[in-house]
């Protein structure tokens, strides 16, 4: 009971101590500490009481460190002023608050309590109303800020705690003063915890689901009516919340051994009596199995949002960002030195842009604490363990001083690298990558490749005419894609069919082509020395011309009557224009990024080779996004214009993903072919795969999903060559009309192909 007390009595003096949460350490609740500390996202560990326990703890979490600059796994440390919190403590918010408030006559009540040592109510006392150190105590105070308040003392060892307190600032709740906080929904509730007043793991429950968000009181059974009054205001406050507000969601009842039990049992009569007629009371016994809830545990409260403008500079292929900070919560405090200047704080940063579709840089960080170190050595060089990510972007523990921030952006190649290498795999760039990067780029990234999407424009460009020059007029023709046994061409029925098309013409088309330089204009003519037809290039056109074959030099003139203009691939495209080359990845590629679509983030990188211990591959690409908690998901494919698919390739996938997935990180297999359909074989192996991976447990999923793993991702020419921005309707029948991630597309291939 003395650690508690300690420990409330640390996080009374911390700005945002009530959402600490406490931990035991030691006992048979250690493996609970160890998954609350992933749920909660503990930013730092510190030791109440030092021991063996504690430091084996910390030691097993060294993923959870401090910045270097603190001396040691410490909350309180030795500056040249004296004793002092090492993270921000509430002389600034407490001063803020009289200056804003307080002096102003706006402010609430405030109460400072105070109770006997030996008093047995001391644990519950302290954990419900926090507590300041003793005289002779070596842990700092910050009461004197308190008394800024104007508090009213009450002795609580010879008093009941009175009604008004329930709605009164005491020193606990003075922590959340200046911040935002965000609540947890469960199967509990705003209510009253009932409990034994001398169980440490009783309030230690009671602590931590107010951390987490829970309006909650405390009723200590042995001694009710100390708190009788308090508990009544207490529930008529959560009460005036709603008339259908459930009271009294999360209470403990001692002695029944079924933890799971959630039938009604016998409630204190006073407690009863003291809920409104009208109100609804749910029952449920508190204990470790409340903690798997998936919405227990949530970001920290945090102070008042800022956007700000960040400066980018370039250097290589690195983005650094520069950014201002906003003024901070409590600037008159700070300027006038109340504030430790070695403490520290978090700033949040929640980046509103990831830069654009074709930066090698984002700042959209996969939510995977295990790689926070690497995020801060790749991001801020300078502090290396000073980086935490969070589901909605990152925070950086900073001095309270700071008022700059510097970021380099992280590389995603990088990043994609780090994420396989949790799986145990090696990635690396392949020749056919590089080629795939140089068309988007030629083409003027993904969205310039939306124009491969056209059957007619994959025609001119595998032409063997257009590597040695072809007239404009005959490759507007090929583009129109003129079909043999129709009156109309095929880029008139894609018109029709697709909205974005309809106001283009093949000419339009051929133009973005040699506006994107995928073409390189020339002069085909017969060469009056050698009797060879050569193509002479635009840019070696003058009033004399030069023969390619012979380097016979003769007149411009001369030569106009015999020739013609001709228009022949240029760079890549000279040697990349297959069907079953780069042209297929780009397309499934740009059709992923088009329809899975999510809140968190995309990163889209082309064909790498993957290597493991027996195991080397390649995969076409690489996908990741994250979800609106920022929890990654891979995806990696094989794609074919009109080839088939090889059951190899297929079988290595699978193997990839299997090692990802055993790092927790969930993964997808995509395929995509340009043609109608899938062959029987290919369709066969995909079934089998969707029966596989059914069988297996999403690691990603929202609470209305399925619990198992979803299928393969397909593509034929119907989903590849439709319109690129249009909003599609699904065909009727899918379960997803507007698909929104790689799963739902998952599930609308398996229905669409497979069942």
């Amino acid at each position: 009971m003395d650690d508690i007390i300690r420990a409330a009595t640390i996080c009374t003096q911390i700005w945002g101590g009530m959402n600490n949460i406490l931990l035991s350490v030691g006992g048979d609740r250690t493996s609970l500490s160890s998954q609350l500390t992933k749920r909660f996202g503990v930013d730092f560990l510190a030791p109440v009481v030092e021991s063996e326990e504690t430091a084996a703890f910390i030691k097993e979490h060294e993923r959870i460190r401090p910045t270097p600059f603190m001396a040691r796994e410490d909350i309180v440390m030795t500056t040249v002023h004296g004793r002092a919190y090492s993270v921000v403590d509430m002389n600034g918010p407490l001063y803020e608050h009289w200056r804003r408030e307080v002096r102003h006559g706006m402010s609430r009540d405030a109460f400072k309590p105070f109770w006997r040592s030996d008093d047995p109510l001391a644990g519950v006392y302290s954990v419900l109303f926090g507590r300041y150190p003793e005289p002779g105590d070596s842990l700092p105070t910050t009461e004197k800020s308190f008394e800024l308040l104007v508090p009213r003392s009450l002795d609580l060892s010879s008093s009941d705690v009175p009604r008004e307190m329930a709605m009164a600032i005491s020193p606990i709740r003075a922590t959340n003063l200046a911040l935002r906080s965000w609540r947890s929904f469960g199967d509990y509730d705003d209510g009253v915890v009932i409990g034994d007043a001398s169980s440490v793991d009783d309030l230690i429950d009671f602590w931590n689901l107010r951390a987490s968000g829970a309006d909650v009181s405390f009723w200590p059974s042995a001694y009710e009516g100390r708190l009788r009054d308090f508990n009544a205001g207490q529930i008529e406050l959560v009460s005036n919340k709603g008339s259908d507000r459930v009271v009294g969601a999360v209470v403990g009842f001692l002695g029944v051994d079924d933890p799971e039990e959630r039938v009604t049992l016998e409630l204190p009569p006073e407690l009863v009596a003291a809920v409104p007629a009208d109100t609804n009371i749910a029952v449920a016994r508190h204990g470790d199995w409340m903690w798997s809830d998936p919405t227990v545990g949530g970001p920290a409260p945090r102070a008042e949002q800022h956007t700000v403008i960040g400066a980018v500079d370039t250097l290589e292929d690195l983005m650094r960002i520069h950014v201002q900070l906003a003024d901070p919560p409590f600037p008159d405090a700070l300027a006038e030195g109340l504030v430790e200047g070695s403490q520290y704080w978090v700033c949040s940063v929640e980046p509103y842009s990831s830069f654009t579709e074709s930066s090698e840089s984002t700042l959209s960080l996969p939510f995977l604490p295990e790689l926070n170190e690497w995020y801060a050595r790749q991001m801020t060089v300078s502090e290396p363990f000073g980086l935490r990510v969070q589901p909605d972007g990152f925070d950086l523990i900073r001095s309270v001083y700071s008022n700059t921030l510097e970021l380099w952006a992280l590389n995603k190649r990088s990043l994609a690298a780090r994420l396989f290498e949790l799986g145990g795999l090696e990635l690396h760039p392949s020749t056919p990558g590089h080629i795939a990067d140089r068309v988007i780029g030629v083409l003027g990234g993904m969205r310039g490749s939306r124009f491969l999407r056209i059957p007619g424009v994959r025609k001119l460009l595998e032409s063997e005419r257009a590597r040695t020059g072809i007239t404009p007029g005959h490759a507007t023709e090929i583009i129109k894609d003129r079909q043999p046994q129709s009156r109309k061409t095929g880029f008139d029925l894609l018109k029709e069919s697709l909205f974005y098309w309809r106001q283009l013409t093949a000419s339009d088309v051929l133009s973005h082509l040699l506006a994107q330089d995928v073409f390189r204009p020339g002069l085909r003519g017969l060469c009056p020395n050698c009797r060879l037809t050569t193509v002479i290039e635009a840019d070696q056109i003058g009033a004399e011309l030069t023969c390619p074959a012979c380097a016979h030099r003769f007149s411009l003139a001369t030569h106009l009557r015999n020739s013609e203009w001709v228009l022949s691939l240029s760079g890549v495209f000279q040697h990349e224009s297959r069907r079953e080359g780069a042209i297929p990845c780009v397309l499934t590629m740009g059709e992923i990024l088009r329809s899975a679509a999510v809140f968190g983030g995309q990163i889209m990188l082309t064909a790498h080779d993957v290597k493991a211990s027996g195991l080397d591959c390649e995969t076409d690409f690489i996908y990741i996004e994250l979800d609106r908690h920022h929890r990654p998901s891979v995806c990696i494919g094989e794609c074919k214009g009109l080839g088939q698919i090889d059951e190899q390739d297929i079988t290595n996938l699978v193997s990839v993903r299997k090692k990802l997935r055993d790092a927790r990180i969930e993964c997808y297999l995509a395929f995509g072919v340009l043609r109608p359909a899938f062959f029987n074989d290919e369709i066969a192996i995909f079934k089998r795969l969707l029966l596989q991976f059914n069988n297996e447990e999403a690691l990603h999923r929202e609470p209305h999903q399925l619990s198992s793993a979803s299928g393969p991702v397909l593509f034929t020419s119907g989903e590849l060559e439709a319109d690129p921005w249009e909003a599609r309707p699904a065909p009727e029948g899918l379960p997803h009309s507007h698909p929104h991630g790689l799963r739902d597309l998952a599930e609308n291939s398996a229905a669409l192909y497979l069942y």
